[in-house]
């Protein structure tokens, strides 16, 4: 059985010394003056205090999956994964003290796939880490907010951790939420539907305009249909608010009228919302003027921030004889983006208040909700995908010089899988090319090896060469520089190795210039360590070199990898996942996958003309080999063309009869 297509990807995760994150917490900014920021010298360290103390109480990790756990224990739903990972992306710094939180964010983007159905849509409800889907019932729907929070996070996490996976989820996400919960009914046209199933009503604070404003730039070739979603939703808003203080009821029909709640704890975000986007975007003046009314009322309403209370009637009366930091985080937004000459003072007052109210330090909705609040009126909350990479201002209000944002700051998003080439210079203010950084630094790299007609192509990544020959049949190759070593120093070089997805036994090389040159034997998923010291006779850059043997689908991760010299200072070093997610062959008239890792697939079978002839499969995949069976289809030559997040794969099969 001949393998004619695949898709290998060399995936460098985080380790303890990695790429720079490239906007790295925290990253102060006053959003280009669109917007009041807090001043206080210990915001940053308060706001990461806080988000430590709700992240332990409430991010549960399980293998390569974490979710967040909902006030219903148990649960999890696809609000909180949303909310976790824009907190991911943007509390990530390059420092012990704040250090990269890649990981985490890849763990909870795994279980949101995970839980997915063959639409990319999370089920808005899971329990825990049950085997999916997770759910019974309407929990088995979609939920808006979450999904939108959720593409809006990979967006980012493409220009913090400089990776092109995320570009293409990312792309996904975006491209799943359009199709599914985008109306296109007659007369409900453009409106954000609740989830992917219903639209008899509609959810105000379910509209995130600066989400919207990004993807229309991120997914600059649908421009027009995204622009055509602001300009309905912000249509909804208007309809509904009260016309002196702006709130509005937590769900209203079609036409903007009242259809149930009030101005509750679903409603409460629609400031936090639009004052967001009006920061992010000049061109946002409809979000500018919903924030400046419920400002300017707010401290009309509540001189004292300490008397803004945790619940209201859409005309302004309280429902609530208590604050909390939902609505206190909500109207601080209003007031940040309002900007009246008392809003500083005002917003100072705000913050302290709001982080003094103990109790939702690890109450899941109000502790979530107060650090995203936070992270804005903060100045923290830059938009990356327009903003300089590096360390921002260095004061608490940041400098009105902020970044311009680029016309060319959004790569091509027509590939089906990750190019190597997307990956810019930081001076553009996307994501930086180097890989390779300080021992303080953070992140992940894919570089990628595509065959296509039995004819592999070489490529470099971030020092990390991918092949030495261009015939699939003969080994593979990964080159990952090490740094530099001292004459006359010693050094100890140390790793892991095993393969975590099965596979038959196998022996590779392991090589460091002259010094170390090694054989680890991989047996089972059981771990082979390999320790070498050597005196370095001169002063030169080292690489590692790892060889694989030809022909071998198996992912083999190398961890913990270190060299470290004899006083102990390790030299900046990266762990390596040599990793084929996917294979194929063909035998008979059926159709074999191996996929090296579970998530969401699609196999699809095509005629030579382009015609679409079968989905042999669409949705959740388990880790291993399938088997699809090509037998209904007619004798003839077909196309069986394999997608995922990470890439595609297509495969040329005879079916006879």
């Amino acid at each position: 059985m001949a393998m004619r297509s695949a898709l290998i990807a060399v995936l460098l995760w985080v380790a303890g010394a990695m790429a720079a994150v490239n906007f790295p917490y925290p990253y102060y900014t006053n959003y280009g003056g669109r917007a009041l920021v807090v001043a206080n010298s210990s915001k940053a360290a308060t706001l990461y205090t806080k988000f430590t103390t709700w992240k332990d109480a409430r991010y549960i990790v399980s293998g390569n999956y974490a979710r967040i756990e909902f006030s219903e224990g148990g649960k999890t739903v696809s609000e909180g994964i949303g909310y976790a990972m824009l907190m991911m992306v943007y509390f990530s710094g390059n420092t012990t003290a704040y250090p990269s939180l890649q990981t985490e964010f890849d763990k909870l983007w795994a279980y949101y796939q995970r839980y997915s159905k063959s639409n990319h849509i999370m089920n808005w409800k899971v329990t825990g880490f049950d085997n999916p889907p997770g759910c019974s019932g309407n929990d088995c729907n979609g939920a808006t907010d979450g999904d939108i929070d959720v593409a809006a996070a990979l967006v980012m996490a493409y220009y913090q951790f400089g990776d092109a996976k995320y570009k293409t989820a990312a792309q996904m996400m975006i491209d799943a939420i359009y199709d599914n919960e985008v109306s296109q009914t007659s007369g409900l046209t453009n409106l954000l539907k609740p989830g992917d199933v219903w639209e008899s009503e509609f959810n105000p604070s379910y509209f995130s305009a600066a989400a919207v404003n990004l993807f229309s730039k991120f997914d600059a070739t649908n421009k027009t249909r995204w622009n055509a979603v602001l300009t309905r939703n912000h249509q909804l808003i208007k309809a509904n608010m009260h016309s002196t203080t702006g709130l509005v009821v937590d769900w209203v029909t079609a036409s903007g009228g009242d259809s149930r709640g009030s101005f509750g704890y679903d409603a409460v975000r629609t400031p936090w919302r639009l004052a967001w986007s009006a920061a992010w975007y000049a061109s946002d003046t409809d979000g500018r003027s919903y924030a400046t009314k419920v400002g300017a009322w707010i401290r009309s309403k509540a001189s004292n921030p300490a008397s803004i209370m945790a619940g209201y009637n859409k005309d302004g009366s309280a429902t609530a004889s208590y604050t909390n930091s939902v609505y206190l985080g909500a109207f601080g937004s209003a007031v940040a983006v309002e900007g009246a000459s008392a809003g500083q003072t005002y917003l100072n007052t705000l913050w302290n208040t709001m982080m003094g109210v103990s109790g939702d330090n690890t109450n899941y909705y109000n502790g979530a909700i107060r650090l995203l609040y936070g992270l804005f009126i903060g100045g923290m909350y830059p938009n990356m995908m327009e903003e300089t990479p590096g360390g921002g201002s260095s004061s608490s209000v940041a400098s009105s010089s902020s970044s311009k944002p680029s016309s060319s700051s959004v790569a091509s998003s027509s590939s089906s899988k990750p190019s190597s080439s997307s990956v810019a210079s930081s001076s553009s203010g996307k994501p930086s090319s180097s890989s390779v950084a300080s021992s303080s630094s953070a992140a992940s790299t894919t570089c990628e090896w595509t065959e296509d007609n039995a004819t592999l192509s070489k490529g470099t990544c971030s020092g990390v060469e991918i092949g030495q020959s261009d015939d699939w049949s003969k080994e593979r190759v990964i080159t990952v520089g090490l740094g530099t070593v001292k004459s006359g120093t010693s050094y100890t070089l140390s790793f892991g190795t095993n393969k975590s997805l099965g596979g038959e036994d196998m022996t590779y090389t392991a090589k460091l210039a002259s010094y170390c040159n090694e054989s680890p034997k991989l047996t089972g998923n059981d771990t082979a360590k390999v320790s070498c010291t050597f005196t370095a006779s001169s002063t030169a850059a080292v690489s590692l070199v790892i060889t694989i043997p030809a022909s071998r689908w198996e992912t083999v991760n190398v961890f913990d990898l270190k060299l470290v010299d004899g006083n102990g200072n390790s030299t900046p070093v990266q762990d390596v996942r040599i990793d084929m997610p996917l294979f194929a062959q063909v035998s008979g008239n059926s159709f074999y996958l191996n996929t090296g890792r579970e998530g969401l697939v699609q196999v699809q079978v095509f005629g030579l003309t382009g015609k679409s002839e079968k989905i042999l499969h669409t949705g959740y995949l388990a880790a291993g080999s399938h088997e699809f069976s090509l037998a209904s289809l007619k004798g003839g030559m077909y196309l069986v063309r394999v997608v995922t997040p990470q890439g595609a794969i297509s495969q040329s099969v005879l079916v006879r009869h």
